[in-house]
């Protein structure tokens, strides 16, 4: 982060003990570390580029283990919204036809981008094709 020296003023964001609420105070960096350490707690830099900069009075193992699992989640989300592809064979059977648009609808239903690739014929029947319109 940003270097801050021992004079710079900082917002503190703490819980208070008795009341649980939100509060916060401006102080110098040195005073902010040890009204840290009266409170037992870490000084953790939220925001370095405000001003004044913002520190919380955190726990901060407790910290990084909201911040993975803030990552992980992000991460599962995305993963989540995977590319799905449906095959159709060109004369395909007007049954079959439907379930598969059917399958696309629930796809897209759950969030996902859905792909719709049309496979041209097989050869016997390009080759019986062409002969029909001899």
């Amino acid at each position: 982060g940003i270097p801050v020296s021992n004079s710079t003023l900082m917002r503190i964001v703490y819980k208070d003990n008795v009341s649980g609420e939100s509060k916060w105070k401006l102080l110098r960096k040195f005073d902010a570390i040890s009204f840290a350490k009266e409170m037992g707690l870490d000084l953790v830099l939220v925001d370095a580029k405000g001003d004044p900069p913002v520190c919380k009075l955190d726990n901060f193992g407790q910290h990084l283990m909201s911040q993975k699992k803030k990552e992980k989640s992000i991460k599962a989300a995305q993963k989540a919204r995977s590319m799905k592809e449906v095959f159709v064979k060109a004369g395909i059977d007007p049954h079959d036809l439907s379930i598969k648009v059917a399958k696309m609808r629930a796809f897209l239903q759950e969030g996902h981008p859905v792909r719709l690739s049309v496979l041209p014929p097989p050869r016997k029947r390009i080759f019986a094709l062409l002969r029909q319109k001899q």
